[in-house]
């Protein structure tokens, strides 16, 4: 956009001249939205404090001599795909479990730190959308990103369903004997206001951003790339990450991003 290349009133707004009018630039932000379910431990499970102290360095040499121990760990300890409604029909949510008490930085203090373990559930097929506009003229300003998350309704009851599944999780074994229970969402906020509004509260990217500059055909007035990943109306400009995609996978996008930069380099080298 501070290049020119954009919805051109968008720009203009700016005084950033035109070069060439794509108003999709920006728009069909996707992200995988997330939302935690925490429980404190009744044991010393888990990772707590264990970078830290005398456990740094007894973890530390227990991985330098016998090549095992915490630090062998990638962190997330489990993931699944599932879904919560219809257990024969294609996964609706991802969960990731770590052993540790896990929020975003803006909601640490809604609860004291110590041994416990956290599930995230996220909606794999979002289809709230987002976009990135300009703050500014200054591109050493910050965009402005508005994500969405959880904007429509099936989101939110998708991402509902799936807490719901986890909580009995929590509450069934082998969970159940290691924990004092369930910290977020409360004990009491069990009806489906109470959940919308952990939700809500609580919801925060997955780090999956996608779409922003997706492809499309000719026709398409929104469409930002051609099918061979080039920037309509830019000679020798092409977009190869995720921003490229007209949907988000249903998944982690690490893998369709290595892709997208093999046929990018493919197209490139005219293979």
């Amino acid at each position: 956009m501070h290049s020119g290349i954009g919805e051109a009133d968008h720009l203009a707004s700016f005084d950033i001249p035109v070069k060439v009018d794509l108003p999709g630039v920006g728009q069909n932000l996707i992200d995988h939205p997330e939302v935690p379910i925490t429980a404190y431990a009744n044991g010393p499970f888990g990772y707590y404090r264990q970078g830290e102290g005398w456990r740094m360095l007894w973890n530390g040499l227990q991985f330098k001599i016998f090549g095992s121990g915490r630090i062998t760990s990638a962190g997330v300890e489990a993931g699944a795909f599932m879904n919560p409604k219809d257990r024969e029909a294609l996964p609706t949510i991802q969960a990731f479990c770590v052993p540790i008490v896990y929020l975003d930085r803006d909601a640490q203090s809604e609860l004291k730190d110590g041994y416990g373990v956290t599930v995230t559930t996220v909606v794999v097929k979002p289809k709230s959308r987002g976009e990135v506009r300009l703050a500014s003229k200054d591109p050493t300003d910050m965009p402005i990103v508005c994500p969405n998350l959880l904007k429509e309704e099936e989101d939110m009851q998708e991402m509902i369903a799936g807490q719901r599944f986890f909580l009995e999780a929590f509450r069934s074994e082998p969970l159940s004997s290691r924990l004092k229970g369930v910290a977020i969402p409360g004990p009491a906020e069990t009806s489906d206001t109470a959940l919308r509004e952990h939700c809500k509260r609580f919801v925060k990217t997955n780090y999956h951003p996608a779409g922003t500059a997706r492809m499309g055909t000719d026709g398409d007035r929104m469409a930002v790339l051609d099918a061979r990943l080039r920037v309509r109306g830019v000679d020798g400009l092409r977009v190869c990450d995720m921003s490229a995609v007209p949907d988000i996978n249903a998944g982690n996008t690490n893998a369709p991003a290595m892709m997208l930069g093999s046929r990018c380099a493919d197209f490139v080298l005219q293979r």
